[in-house]
């Protein structure tokens, strides 16, 4: 895990901690492979508005909440840019970013030759 910082006004400096891990979900029942970024460090207001999570240019395709709301995950279909802005936010509004903040070195990743054949890759096409 990694360790960033963001101040959102007057407030004193808020440490997230985030982590990159590849994980296999299935979405239309069929495997695919994801990056799922997780957040922590502040708790996650549950709102009726759709969470988002951006990394550079890309969006997440969805988030998920941890039942306590501590943890946030994030989970991306394309490849996310080395030193990239990690955002979360609620709709179009962002709730804080961490600027240069993502080191794609830091991702755990899954044993490709382990992967079933018929899974989707990120980063390429189906």
């Amino acid at each position: 895990m990694r360790s960033c910082s963001f101040t959102r006004h007057s407030e004193t400096a808020t440490i997230i901690t985030w982590a990159v891990r590849e994980i296999v979900r299935e979405i239309n029942e069929r495997p695919q492979l994801f990056l799922r970024l997780e957040l922590s460090g502040v708790p996650f207001q549950p709102r009726a508005a759709r969470a988002f999570m951006r990394v550079g240019e890309v969006v997440s395709r969805l988030v998920r909440f941890s039942p306590d709301f501590e943890r946030a995950f994030g989970y991306f279909d394309r490849p996310l840019a080395n030193g990239a802005r990690i955002v979360f936010g609620y709709d179009h509004e962002v709730t804080f970013e961490l600027h240069d903040c993502y080191a794609r070195e830091l991702t755990t990743r899954l044993d490709r030759a382990r992967l079933p054949p018929n899974i989707a890759v990120y980063g390429e096409s189906p």
